[in-house]
């Protein structure tokens, strides 16, 4: 967030929301006309149309832009004015007054606010006969993202974090029965312990752990602060009603206990909270056990309160009779964290603030419409439609795309490829990271001839969907998730070359005459070097975490190494190394060099060699 914003922004929104014709800094002044030469329609994408596109979006005015807030609802109007004046037809919501015309907007609902109801909120613990019930308030509290729901006298099991990797190995239920068991879990993961900077990873999310559970069968989830927790603050305070949570569940009771809700539980197996998790931590071995003899009672209620959201939608319809049937998605996530009460670096020190995400994701949402702005100035049509979507509910959990994929406005198997826009406003002297390249054998050409001068990181990537996808993205940075994260740490000249060559790439892609095929990339499990990096010290890739007998481990690697070289190659940034452990293969051993401060302050380089 910066002071020096623009005092006429909240003015501007009002107007515009009053429906009095947008005020002059709007980057266009006339519709795009459908006359132009892909080289002319490319020049039209701009740095300062970006910049002023992106300095509304990510304006102080939009508090954030967190799904179902003001702030986003405004900015979803803006999105749909913009694909109205560039002339694209919407494919949102039908229109209930007529079943043959559609809206921008495709609705759904987020959480809102959720409120404890006087009664139905109860948990107890019954041993050897005498039942235990505790106060609400002050030895648990239910989560907003609980179900409505009750588990009456059932068998209780300690599961560890709750987590199930896959990737890693690593599942806290294996060979656990939990079915019809209420699970007591440790909130975040094994790294929150040992991180200097912790950034929570999916499987810490509380919905996550909620999700596995309900996947295990567990009839109830409760979760408390470990003893070696760093982040739950002084006092163990309770998570609270205020985290709205990011996804729904409508199955199973879910409550935050005190530590010492554990340790009773605890103390017919002789072991205590302080060394199971202090073994977890250190061995990554999971210390999920069942516990006989003990019965849980549990239940919560809620009221709920939900909010409306919106992704907004409009096409370009193809000039080929046959082929304009089929769609390329265009698509970028618009929502970003608000002011901070979810997904902040800054923790609780950044709750309250205002994080704009000027390049998570306004660069992407902006990008789209740059693209479909010059798209729509061709004199000749791509032979292909173009649905140009962006997404809402995105930080809450992928609400927006979720809901589109569940809900299509075209027919899902008309959808032929998809090209994603997330974070492409920070890049590295020119480079940008390109997933997904080996999902359609047409890719590469497209992607080579269609460049002008940006360093391409190609990556291969696994896709669910079955759908061929390409996703831009130019690395992670200090900002992310902060209130830091503004315009004018935006590099606008990549900026804009990047959205030129993505429009270039689709207007081929949709203008093609053969068909656009899918071939399945197989992932490469366990081809890692197993640190976590320092995001605060990017782009240089700092050795912030090293996983227990990983790669980086077995060669002696250390926290607070930087990586300067693998395999010969210089690594100057995460692209880098991505790209090099891209070409590796199980049992491959290279060499790597790191930079080291020694005892006495001064730094050395040190090479040795890592096996994969």
């Amino acid at each position: 967030m910066r002071t020096n914003r623009l005092g006429t922004f909240r003015q501007l929104a009002i107007l515009f929301l009053c429906a009095i014709p947008w005020p002059s800094y709007a980057p266009a002044e006339e519709a795009p006309q459908p006359t132009l030469t892909l080289d002319k329609a490319a020049a039209t994408i701009t740095v300062d149309e970006l910049k002023a596109h992106l300095t509304y979006i990510a304006s102080d005015e939009l508090e954030g832009r967190d799904a179902g807030s003001e702030g986003c609802r405004i900015a979803a109007k803006y999105l749909r004015k913009e694909f109205r004046f560039y002339g694209l037809r919407p494919m949102g919501d039908r229109l209930e007054e007529d079943g043959a015309r559609y809206s921008y907007f495709q609705k759904l609902q987020v959480v809102g606010t959720a409120e404890l109801a006087k009664e139905g909120n109860f948990l107890s613990l019954t041993a050897d006969g005498r039942k235990t019930p505790l106060k609400v308030g002050e030895s648990f509290l239910p989560l907003s993202l609980s179900a409505n729901a009750e588990a009456k006298n059932k068998e209780a099991a300690f599961v560890g974090y709750g987590i199930t990797d896959v990737d890693a190995g690593y599942d806290d239920y294996a060979g656990l029965d939990v079915k019809d068991k209420v699970v007591v879990m440790l909130r975040y993961e094994h790294r929150e312990s040992t991180a200097k900077i912790y950034q929570p990873s999916r499987h810490a999310w509380l919905s996550t752990k909620v999700q596995n559970a309900i996947a295990h069968g567990a009839a109830g989830v409760i979760i408390v602060n470990g003893p070696r927790n760093k982040h739950g603050g002084k006092g163990d305070p309770f998570i609270g009603l205020g985290n709205v949570g990011r996804t729904k569940n409508d199955k199973v009771p879910v409550v935050h206990a005190k530590p010492a809700f554990l340790e009773k539980l605890l103390v017919g197996t002789g072991k205590r909270m302080l060394e199971l998790q202090t073994k977890m931590d250190q061995t990554k071995v999971p210390s999920s056990m069942l516990l006989p003899g003990q019965r849980i009672s549990l239940g919560t209620r809620l009221t709920k309160s939900e909010k409306p959201t919106e992704n907004v939608i409009g096409v370009l319809e193809g000039g080929d009779p046959k082929l304009k049937d089929e769609y390329i998605v265009v698509g970028a996530h618009y929502d970003h964290i608000g002011r901070g009460h979810y997904g902040s670096r800054w923790r609780r020190r950044g709750r309250g603030k205002i994080h704009n995400g000027a390049d998570d994701n306004g660069s992407g949402t902006v990008g789209v419409l740059e693209i479909a702005e010059a798209m729509a100035s061709l004199k000749q049509r791509p032979k292909r439609s173009v649905l140009f979507i962006l997404f809402t509910g995105e930080e809450r959990g992928l609400i927006g795309s979720r809901h589109f994929v569940e809900h299509p406005t075209v027919p899902r198997a008309r959808i032929v490829a998809m090209i994603n826009l997330d974070m492409i406003g920070r890049s590295p002297k020119g480079a940008v990271s390109i997933a997904g390249a080996g999902t359609s054998s047409v890719f590469k050409g497209l992607i080579t001839r269609a460049n002008a001068g940006l360093k391409l990181k190609i990556r291969m990537a696994f896709v669910a969907q079955r759908i061929p996808v390409l996703f831009y993205f130019t690395g992670l940075h200090k900002d992310y998730h902060t209130p830091d994260d503004d315009v004018d740490r935006i590099n606008f000249p990549d900026h804009a070359r990047i959205v030129k060559h993505v429009m270039r790439l689709v207007t081929a892609l949709a203008g093609r005459e053969d068909k656009i095929d899918y071939v399945e990339v197989k992932t490469r499990r366990g081809v890692r070097l197993g640190i976590v990096p320092n995001t605060d010290k990017l782009p240089a890739v700092v050795v912030r975490h090293i996983a227990i007998n990983s790669p980086a481990h077995r060669a002696g690697l250390m926290v607070g190494d930087v990586i300067v070289e693998m395999g010969g190659k210089p690594i100057r940034n995460l692209m880098d190394l991505r790209g090099v452990l891209d070409k590796q293969k199980r049992g491959n051993t290279i060499s790597i060099k790191v930079k080291r401060k020694a005892s006495d302050g001064k730094e050395k380089t040190l090479e040795t060699a890592v096996t994969f």
